[in-house]
């Protein structure tokens, strides 16, 4: 049973005439009207669960959810060419109220979504719609905490599918968690106050707003999962704002995913991409979220590859001012079953990061990491490093950093903390680094600001930097004492290692420009 959708307004008739309407004609026909063909109530007392399931299960085409608050016990089931329109946020508002066991090994009374498909390689669910409506998750209960039950819609394998113009709120676990997604947009949409039986962002599973895991399988040389979440909110989620992530350990990067325009604020952490292959985040407002802001490799899996051959461009990050924890971009190459070299080949640049713990934060794995170019950032009033590159806890320090360019930064009131720190800080060993074209300006006072660009031993053996080309800098330092350019101690001899130190201008300088401490 259908309804055909017509146009009654003379001004709307008049405007859709010049584009091919005929007055008296249906705009839409095969549109199926729940309340009508199904007898869905929507006034929140009612239990539509029946109603919504018949539904899910016998429209083909558009199924219309007028205004109301529709009252769900039990998950919805979806399936293909279905498209699902309400009358807008906030008017048409599915109110979730699903209890669970708390049983993670239960997978019909512990694992409860809202609405579900759970298809395989060979079965997808495809051309999906899903338009203008609420769905909140506040009266879930009984979910266990940091466990992925609960979510609000949870497909695995979709296909040429839109989720558009919605709300997805107050959900035990992730709002919007999907997995294996080919073709498939989501925009428009506001996820809130997800995942809030999540404990801490370390121990929780499938907590985010929006949660994309990819497919990234070792037999088919990973996936062109080219999905595209842009010009959404991500407000106060319990983990991750956005995540974006290889699902499988043993399996090769996915490709092809962009996250863009979108605003992440509140979060515990703003946006993460794990295992993923020439990918794009660029142009989101990244604001106050509690830990990392934007992460590379943050995940709770352990894939097979990195996320390398990525553009991380054009963001706006405000960090919490607090001195530790709270990053404003972090590349992580520490925990993968790779066994050689990493490629990095990864393009931060023109992001403006102010007032984070660190503004670009880079860890070095027991691999080593191949290819970053961190250009034309802002750094302004990070409290501690502008740029980091360092290694993580127990990484021989015989592993390298290679091909790594610091060009073109503007680094403003770096060291805020307190804590004696450099605008750059180079505490890895490197061959072939380049720091070229950056400004240095407004750093603090002595207590903090120990050096310009420094270059840390700490470990035994000390680093070594082999082929260093350091020109073009620009130190504008304005407070004494401050050092423009200093290794500590124990550094391998520079003359050796083929070092270029050539053009660099000092400005309010009262300590020396450049001060190269031979090894002991």
């Amino acid at each position: 049973m259908s309804d055909d959708l017509y146009v009654t307004d003379a001004r709307l008739q008049t405007w859709l005439a010049g584009r091919g309407y005929v007055a008296g004609k249906p705009i839409f026909t095969g549109v199926t009207n729940i309340n009508t063909a199904f007898g869905a109530v929507g006034d929140n007392v009612t239990d539509d669960t029946a109603a919504f399931r018949a539904a899910f299960a016998n429209t083909t085409g558009t199924l219309y959810i007028p205004t109301g608050t529709y009252k769900i016990t039990d998950t919805l089931f979806l399936k293909n060419d279905l498209t699902i329109v309400g009358d807008g946020i906030g008017y048409t508002v599915i109110n979730a109220a699903l209890v669970s066991n708390g049983s993670q090994s239960d997978p019909v009374l512990g694992d409860r979504p809202l609405m579900s498909f759970a298809g395989s390689v060979s079965n997808y669910i495809q051309n999906c719609n899903f338009e203008g409506f609420t769905l909140d998750g506040a009266n879930m209960i009984g979910f266990m905490a940091n466990g992925s039950y609960g979510k609000g819609i949870y497909a695995v394998y979709m296909r040429n599918c839109v989720f558009r113009n919605l709300a997805i709120q107050n959900f035990p676990a992730t709002g919007l968690g999907c997995d294996f997604m080919i073709g498939c947009e989501i925009a428009h949409v506001t996820v809130t106050g997800n995942g809030r039986r999540a404990t801490s962002i370390a121990s929780a599973h499938g907590c985010a707003g929006i949660g994309i895991g990819c497919y990234g399988d070792a037999t088919t040389g990973g996936m062109f999962e080219d999905i595209s979440i842009h010009d959404c909110k991500a407000l106060s989620n319990y983990t991750y704002g956005i995540f974006v992530e290889t699902q499988l350990a043993d399996g090769p990067s996915t490709y092809g995913g962009r996250i863009y325009a979108n605003v992440c604020k509140g979060n515990n952490a703003g946006i993460g991409a794990c295992g993923m292959l020439f990918m794009t985040i660029f142009g989101n407002v990244v604001l106050q979220n509690t830990s990392i802001n934007i992460a590379v490799n943050g995940g709770t899996y352990t894939p097979g590859q990195p996320s390398y051959q990525l553009i991380i461009a054009n963001n706006m990050i405000g960090g919490m001012g607090t001195t530790s924890g709270n990053d404003g971009i972090v590349l992580d190459y520490t925990k993968f079953n790779a066994t050689t070299l990493i490629s990095g080949s990864v393009k931060v640049c023109d992001n403006y990061v102010v007032n984070c713990s660190r503004g670009i934060n880079c860890f070095v794995g027991s691999n080593g990491v191949n290819g970053i170019l961190l250009q034309n950032n802002f750094l302004d009033n990070n409290q501690q490093d502008g740029i980091k590159l360092q290694y993580a806890s127990g990484v021989l320090t015989t592993v390298t950093a290679n091909y790594v360019i610091i060009q073109g930064n503007t680094i403003r009131g770096a060291g805020n903390s307190g804590t004696p720190t450099s605008a750059i800080t180079v505490q890895a060993s490197t061959i072939r680094l380049s720091i070229l074209d950056n400004v240095f300006a407004n750093l603090k006072s002595p207590s903090t600001m120990t050096r310009c660009i420094g270059f840390s031993t700490a470990g035994t053996p000390a680093v070594s930097h082999k082929n260093v080309v350091i020109m073009n800098n620009n130190f504008d330092l304005q407070v004494a004492p401050t050092m423009g350019i200093t290794n500590i101690t124990n550094a391998d001899p520079w003359t050796t290692n083929n070092t270029i130190l050539t053009n660099n201008i000092g400005l309010d300088v009262q300590y020396p420009l450049i001060q190269l401490v031979p090894p002991t």
